[in-house]
């Protein structure tokens, strides 16, 4: 599907992690990459090792506000996390430590601190 000459407008894959070795997952990152510039690509994932070989700009957290609907956060959209990884943390590492402040299953069902 990501090498497809004439991809669909959207492409969608759904937890990788889940089928492949967890050093795999940034070289399907890449791929992915690569296949964005053809097709707009969602990739949902609990995979910290996939999230570390993303850019902040690439990356949403989505959560459930208190109203139940879905909301989006994206991590280049917050300064904290993006001056936490220009020195030197990893997305993947930050969002599993709770930085995000949406997301996370452990905290009010993961809507915002």
């Amino acid at each position: 599907m990501l090498y497809d000459p004439a991809p669909p407008a959207i492409v969608g894959i759904e937890e990788p992690e889940n089928q492949l070795h967890p050093r795999l997952l940034p070289l399907l990152a890449e791929e992915a990459r690569g296949a964005a510039a053809r097709s707009q690509m969602l990739v949902t994932t609990h995979s910290p090792f996939f999230v570390d070989a993303l850019d902040g700009r690439e990356l949403w957290a989505l959560y459930r506000d208190s109203d139940g609907f879905t909301k989006t956060r994206r991590a280049s959209d917050d300064p904290r996390l993006m001056a936490m990884i220009a020195n030197g943390a990893h997305l993947g590492s930050l969002w599993m430590e709770g930085y995000f402040g949406v997301g996370d299953p452990l905290v009010r069902s993961g809507r915002p601190a």
